[in-house]
């Protein structure tokens, strides 16, 4: 919430960070080490909100843990870890960072396995491994791409290419051409768990390296998150994390940008002197960056404002996205 204030615009409240300052120098036992679920993201939005100790002090803390035992994912496990180390190390000169987060990526790179066969996982979720940005293989290709530019090691794209693949393999197409994460009961356009999410990092891939199946994959994303009714309102499964998508590849006056802003009208309610959103199943009202008001709030400066507003540690608006195939060189 205090990152997606900030970030835009919102100004600062003194009181809640130091609230946040209190919490994270004594974390309770058992607290949680990812990105999105624990000490990095508060690493994270300490150092962006200026307390660039305090965030050491948070990763130092995190170090001292078994985290090299974390699963391989972006929201709480060694792909997140290992983007928010590389961060830290480029604004510190720390070199420690650095070889910490090119170790997560290591680690994510070696439990990859192989190019996905025939007998590979179709369906997301249940009894396989789910696919997407969040939880999936496209989280996981966002750390080896940026171990990539970190590095010059074209070993690291390579394998950040196993992982989109895996992520397309449990995706389908539908009849209109949107391509969508296949859950065997249902297909998902969200971006934590859904099509856009392995389209954003598929978008990074090919600023870097051409691929007809990838390319073609972008396409049928880029359609999934053209639609007018979508039922959930987050950032990570509903119209926000849609609209962050959008606002990536085009200005807000393209129609399709101020169509996702607008019906964003269709899920607020008053709340207070302004408005707030419901959480997944919509059950209650939601304040967090994930399901509710503060994802949103991310979403709509990622669409409106002039400087960069993105997801921590995501790309920042406005990528390029290749529409020729990248000439041979580096990485190839």
């Amino acid at each position: 919430m205090l990152h997606a204030i900030s970030a835009t615009g919102g100004g600062r409240y003194p009181q809640l960070e130091e609230w946040l300052l209190a919490k994270a120098k004594k974390p309770p036992t058992g607290t949680r080490l990812g990105l999105f679920d624990g000490l990095h993201g508060v690493a994270f939005t300490l150092d962006d909100l200026g307390y660039r100790q305090e965030a050491l002090d948070v990763l130092d803390m995190s170090l001292r843990e078994k985290w090299e035992s974390l699963g391989p994912d972006l929201g709480g496990g060694l792909s997140g870890i290992g983007l928010n180390l590389l961060r830290l190390a480029d604004v510190t000169g720390e070199p420690a960072l650095r070889e910490a987060g090119l170790r997560a990526a290591g680690l994510v790179a070696d439990k990859l396995g192989d190019v996905p066969d025939e007998d590979a996982p179709t369906i997301s979720g249940g009894e396989n491994p789910y696919a997407g940005l969040m939880r999936g293989w496209s989280g996981q290709a966002l750390l080896l791409i940026r171990a990539y530019d970190d590095t010059g090691d074209s070993a690291f794209l390579d394998r950040a290419a196993v992982a989109l693949r895996h992520d397309l393999r449990c995706c389908v197409f539908r009849e209109n051409g949107s391509l969508e994460v296949n859950e065997g009961w249902r297909s998902m356009p969200y971006l934590g768990t859904g099509s856009t999410g392995v389209g954003l990092v598929l978008d990074e891939y090919l600023t870097r390296r051409h691929d007809e199946q990838f390319a073609e994959a972008s396409k049928g994303a880029e359609l999934a998150a053209r639609s007018p009714m979508y039922i959930l309102t987050g950032l990570f499964s509903g119209r926000a994390g849609i609209l962050y998508y959008r606002a990536r590849r085009s200005p807000v006056t393209d129609p399709q940008v101020a169509r996702q802003i607008r019906n964003l009208a269709w899920h607020a309610l008053p709340y207070g002197e302004g408005m707030a959103f419901p959480g997944n199943e919509m059950l209650r009202l939601s304040m967090d960056l994930a399901t509710g008001t503060a994802g949103v709030l991310l979403a709509l400066g990622a669409a409106l404002h002039e400087q960069p507003v993105t997801i921590p540690l995501l790309s920042p608006a406005g990528t390029a996205i290749p529409q020729t195939p990248a000439p041979t060189g580096a990485g190839q």
